[in-house]
C-alpha cells in the first residue's frame, strides 16, 4: 500500500549560539497532536488549511505513477478510466488514448495503472481525512468546528466508497466477502506498524454508512451551514452529503432511503440539470453551473493546467486543440444513450 504520509518537521536545537532557551521555550519547536486539537479549540479557523488539503488530494498530477504517466492528474482520471471500461463512452486503442487499458479490459491486474491511481488517491484522501477528523472534538459543538469534521467525514465515507465499488464485487449478497483495509484516525499509527487486513465488504460499508450519518448531522444541526452554504463547491453541505448517501443506499439497495435522500436533494440544493439549449453549446466544464453538486475545483495555477497536456480538456475535450483528443484519442457517447 503505498500511503504518502504527512511529515511535521520540527527544527533541531544543536549545541551552536542562537539556540533557543528550553526554560523560555519548553515545548522547542515540535507541535503535538494535543497541542494542534489545543489550538483549533480556541479558534477552529486555524484547521481550514488542513480541510482544504482533503479534496485537493484529487486533484494532483504526477502524485501515484509519476510525471511521465500521463493519465496521473487525480480524481478525475479515475473517472475517466472507469467510464471508458463501460458501454457508454466509446474511444478507440491508440497510443494517443491513455486509458486504452481500460476500453480493452487488459488492466485487471494488481499492478495496473488505474488501478494504483484508484488505490493511491483514494488512500490518500483517507489519510488527509483522517488528519482532520483526529483533530477536532467529536463532541464538538462549535458550528465552524462542526463543519470542518463533517468534511472529513464525508471525504472518508467516499474514499471508501470508491474503493468497495472498485475491489469487490457489489454490497448486496457479498456482505462477507474481503474488500479493502479500514484504515480510521482511531488505528492509523497501528496500521502504520504492523499493516492491516482487508475488511469485508459489510465492515467498509459499516465505517462508509457511520461516516456519511455523522457528516450529515453535523451539517444540519451546526446551524451557521445551511443545505446550499459553504465556501465553494469542492466541499460538503448538507444537500450534496444526502446525495451521496442516495447513491450508497442505491448500490446497497434501500430503495426507500435512496428516495428520501434524493428528494432532499432536489428540494433544498437548487440544482437542476441542464437544459437543452445550454447543452447545445460547450457546456459541463464550469463548477458554478447550477447543475452541479460537488467538483473538482482547478486553478491556473494548478500543476494540472501548467504542464499543458496532462488534464481532464486533453483526454477529454472535443474542442481542446493542445491535446491528446486532438490527435486521436476521441471519446464518443454510445447509440444506446440516445
Amino acid at each position: 500500500m503505498k500511503l504518502n504520509k504527512i511529515l511535521y518537521f520540527a527544527g533541531l536545537c544543536v549545541l551552536a549560539t542562537g539556540c533557543n532557551d528550553l526554560d523560555t521555550e519548553p515545548l522547542g519547536n515540535i507541535i503535538t497532536s494535543t497541542q494542534k486539537s489545543d489550538v483549533i479549540k480556541g479558534d477552529p479557523a486555524m484547521i481550514e488549511s488542513s480541510v482544504s488539503a482533503i479534496p485537493s488530494t484529487g486533484n494532483l498530477f504526477g502524485k501515484i505513477l509519476g510525471t511521465n504517466q500521463h493519465m496521473d492528474f487525480g480524481y478525475p482520471a479515475i473517472l475517466a478510466g472507469l467510464d471508458s471500461r463501460t458501454a457508454e463512452m466509446v474511444s478507440d486503442v491508440t497510443g494517443y488514448n491513455w486509458f486504452s487499458e481500460q476500453v480493452e479490459f487488459s488492466d485487471y491486474k494488481p499492478t495496473s495503472r488505474l488501478t494504483r491511481m484508484i488505490w493511491g488517491t483514494m488512500y490518500n484522501q483517507i489519510l488527509a481525512a483522517n488528519s482532520v477528523i483526529a483533530t477536532i472534538d467529536s463532541e464538538t459543538k462549535d458550528p465552524l468546528s462542526m463543519y470542518y469534521l463533517a468534511q472529513g467525514l464525508a471525504y472518508r465515507a467516499n474514499s471508501y466508497f470508491v474503493l468497495a465499488q472498485s475491489y469487490q464485487f457489489t454490497y448486496k449478497g457479498n456482505e462477507t466477502l474481503p474488500c479493502v483495509p479500514l484504515i480510521t484516525d482511531k488505528n492509523q499509527n497501528e496500521v502504520a506498524s504492523n499493516g492491516a487486513p482487508r475488511a469485508t465488504v459489510q465492515e467498509v460499508y459499516d465505517q462508509i454508512d457511520s461516516d456519511i450519518n455523522e457528516a450529515i448531522r453535523l451539517l444540519e444541526e451546526s446551524g451557521r451551514i445551511s443545505a446550499t452554504a459553504r465556501a465553494d463547491k469542492k466541499f460538503f453541505n448538507a444537500s450534496n452529503a444526502h446525495g451521496l448517501r442516495a447513491r450508497i443506499n442505491l448500490v446497497k439497495q434501500n430503495w426507500a432511503e435512496a428516495v428520501k435522500d434524493a428528494q432532499y436533494v432536489i428540494d433544498n440544493s437548487k440544482a437542476t440539470p441542464y437544459s437543452i439549449a445550454e447543452v447545445s453549446k460547450p457546456s459541463f466544464w464550469d463548477a458554478a453551473d447550477h447543475s452541479w453538486l460537488l467538483a473538482v475545483i482547478v486553478e491556473e495555477s494548478d500543476r494540472v493546467v501548467t504542464i499543458g497536456i496532462c488534464n481532464w480538456p486533453s483526454m477529454m475535450c472535443s474542442f481542446s486543440s493542445n491535446g491528446y483528443v486532438a490527435v486521436g484519442a476521441w471519446r464518443r457517447g454510445s447509440k444506446k444513450m440516445v
